[in-house]
C-alpha cells in the first residue's frame, strides 16, 4: 500500500492544439500561394515582357520575405556574428553602387545577381 499524497491538487493536462488552425504565418504562405497560382492562370503570357516569369519572381520574393520575418519575429531570434559580416555586407553595397552608377544596366544586371547571392549564401 502506498502513501496518500496530502495537499497536492492532481496535475491538469494542458489543452492539446486542434490541428484545424494555422498561425498567422502559416495563413500568410498560404494566402501567398493561392495568389501566385491564381496569377499564373490568369496573367496573359506575352513574348516581350514575359508576365508570368515577372509575377513568379515577385511571389517568390514576397514569399521569402514573409518566411524571413516570421523568423526574424520569433523570440529570441540568434543572428551568429562572424568577423566576415561586416566586410560581406560592404561587398554587397559596392555590388548595390557599381549597379547604380553603370551606365549600361544591362550588362550591370548579371553581375548584381552574382553579388547579392554570394552575399546571402554567406
Amino acid at each position: 500500500m502506498g502513501k496518500r499524497r496530502k495537499n497536492n491538487p492532481e496535475p491538469v493536462a494542458a489543452a492539446a492544439p486542434t490541428g484545424d488552425t494555422l498561425p498567422l504565418e502559416g495563413w500568410v504562405l498560404t494566402a501567398l500561394w493561392a495568389a501566385a497560382f491564381l496569377a499564373l492562370a490568369v496573367v496573359a503570357d506575352q513574348k516581350v515582357l514575359r508576365y508570368k516569369l515577372l509575377a513568379v519572381e515577385a511571389f517568390a520574393g514576397t514569399g521569402l520575405a514573409a518566411v524571413f520575418l516570421a523568423w526574424a519575429a520569433r523570440a529570441p531570434a540568434l543572428w551568429r556574428k562572424t568577423p566576415l559580416d561586416w566586410p560581406v555586407a560592404l561587398y554587397a553595397l559596392g555590388g548595390l553602387a557599381f549597379f547604380a552608377l553603370s551606365p549600361e544596366r544591362g550588362a550591370a544586371h548579371g553581375e548584381l545577381n552574382r553579388v547579392l547571392f554570394s552575399a546571402a549564401a554567406f
